[in-house]
């Protein structure tokens, strides 16, 4: 009896070590990867708010005459 409880024992250390492990690997490498969108924000062009609520009432009016033919 004492002969099987040894190796289940030892298997849960294991698998206790290797979720621990799996942890730190999973906080350990966030902080250095950096945000796979951060060039694809910094690359968007500075628009106001203003500019896109006139471009939206513009497509609103394209909408609307497209609508009545």
């Amino acid at each position: 009896m004492s002969a099987e409880k040894a190796p289940q024992a030892k298997d849960e250390k294991d698998k206790k070590a290797q979720a621990s492990d799996s942890l730190k690997d999973l906080f350990g490498n966030a902080e250095e990867e950096a945000n796979p969108l951060a060039n694809l924000i910094n690359s968007l062009p500075e628009v106001t708010a203003e500019e896109l609520m006139e471009d939206l009432n513009e497509i609103k009016g394209i909408i609307k005459e497209w609508q009545q033919k």
